[in-house]
């Protein structure tokens, strides 16, 4: 700040203060005009974020909205085909950082306000290839329903997701089995229920953000001893899988089809355990307590047509015991048997196993990706709405055009107020009649981040 005094009466002194944008001060900025002008040489100085809608097609939600749904937004997002660029900016996209983490997601479309909750399963800020779980309060089964992806906001620069947040409390177990680094063993939904690995079982190209490689033999499994369901509770299991038919029955017959792709609780021959077989021979079959009675399956379905070896398959496995015992086993979120009124449990089931029985039987040369258990019965609308947003996201929901929007710690807004333009870049500030008044433009520097 500089100061000049002109004259020698006190009384009608004049003060001129030139206020630098880097200056502190104690003067009140100008008021801010509703339209300022943004340069863009400041745009090119790393100021800026971008935002794009999600809108979700209401055709691929039936029956009924869906509640506090966790929506899975997925692809390679490398800018190609009018797609958002979700490289980092080392590798020429529009991600402020490698950690991804100024990516978001909001309910305003300028990402002011409105954050939403959100897990991200994977970020590549090479390739662009992402995958994050939104948790949208509600999907809509009449109308479109938007929401807005955010990204590119340098001050961003720590994790902005809060993964717990998206599982509602009816999950027990969200294990995505992503490859970060090596097979992902996490528990989303609860982390005292992480799964163990014997040893063999690694990582591979999954169905969503890396999955588990084939289960080769009985060595192969992954387990959980202490996440558990109540005596006769509900419980909701789903999982994609993949099996070859190769290793499965007719062609096979070192593997034959007995493949028990979950078990929980005790050996599958007593009461207190739950266990699916897919398949079992050409028969998959789910029996929620001792196997053999009353299960809910279908024969010679898993041989085909339509056939369900050599893709990835999304399995789900509901028992409603306030409808008659309802046991319920989906296929690509598709009824494909059922039945009422079967056995139940008589004590709490505990610890889950995939791959194989929990005494070391029957074990599925599959590959697994995103196995999840619920003590609820999730409708049929939430499973087919599940698999047409995991099976195919990009029909899921569109993604607009991007919108240029400001951030930053220290970005500059040209203030237009009245005066000379020979004076921009400064604000000149006469004293009269006790008072300062602007006269010029003033260059500043504001705050401002989507967060």
């Amino acid at each position: 700040m500089s100061r000049n005094v002109q004259g020698k009466d006190s009384s009608r002194l004049t003060l001129v203060f030139v206020l630098l944008f880097a200056t502190v001060t104690s003067c009140t900025a100008p008021t801010k005009p509703a339209a300022p002008a943004v340069s863009a040489v400041i745009m090119a100085a790393g100021t800026k974020f971008h935002s794009r809608a999600i809108t979700i097609n209401f055709t691929q939600v039936p029956g009924a909205d869906q509640k506090d749904f966790p929506v899975l937004v997925s692809g390679t997002y490398d800018g190609a085909n009018g797609t958002p660029d979700l490289r980092s900016n080392e590798f020429g996209g529009k991600v402020a950082g490698l950690s991804g983490y100024d990516v978001g997601f909001y309910t305003s479309s300028n990402c002011s306000s409105g954050k939403m909750k959100w897990e991200t399963e994977q970020y590549n800020g090479q390739t662009g290839g992402v995958a994050y779980w939104v948790l949208v309060p509600t999907v809509s089964h009449t109308k479109n329903t938007v929401v807005y992806l955010c990204y590119g906001c340098a001050s961003i620069t720590t994790d902005q997701s809060s993964p717990a947040s998206v599982w509602d409390s009816h999950y027990l177990a969200v294990w995505h089995l992503a490859d970060k680094e090596g097979l992902d063993l996490s528990n989303s939904a609860d982390p005292k229920f992480a799964l163990t690995n014997p040893g063999p079982v690694s990582s591979a190209l999954g169905k969503i953000g890396g999955g588990t490689k084939k289960f080769e033999d009985s060595t192969y499994y992954l387990d959980n001893a202490g996440v558990s369901i109540g005596r006769n509770e509900a419980v909701t299991i789903s999982m994609w899988k993949r099996i070859l038919a190769a290793d499965g029955y007719p062609q096979n017959a070192t593997r034959h089809g007995n493949h028990i792709t979950f078990a929980m609780g005790a050996d599958h021959d007593l009461l207190n355990s739950v266990t699916l077989w897919a398949p079992y021979f050409c028969d998959p079959h789910w029996y929620y307590a001792k196997q053999g009675v009353g299960g809910a399956g279908i024969y010679d379905l898993w041989c085909g047509p339509p056939g369900y070896y050599d893709r990835w398959v999304y399995i789900t496995a509901v028992y409603d015991p306030g409808t008659s015992r309802f046991k319920g086993l989906y296929l690509d979120g598709n009824l494909v048997g059922s039945s009422t009124d079967g056995p139940t449990t008589t004590g709490t089931v505990t610890g889950f196993r995939i791959g194989q029985d929990r005494t070391g039987r029957a074990s599925d040369p599959s590959q697994f990706d995103e196995v999840r258990i619920s003590n609820t019965a999730r409708t049929p609308d939430w499973i087919k709405t599940e698999f047409n947003n995991q099976n195919d996201p990009a029909s899921f929901y569109a993604i607009g055009e991007e919108t240029i929007h400001q951030c930053g710690t220290r970005h500059q807004e040209a203030l237009r107020v009245p005066g000379p333009p020979r004076t921009r870049g400064r604000a000149v500030l006469r004293r009269a009649s006790g008072r300062l008044r602007p006269e010029h433009s003033v260059d500043h520097t504001t705050t401002g981040t989507h967060q």
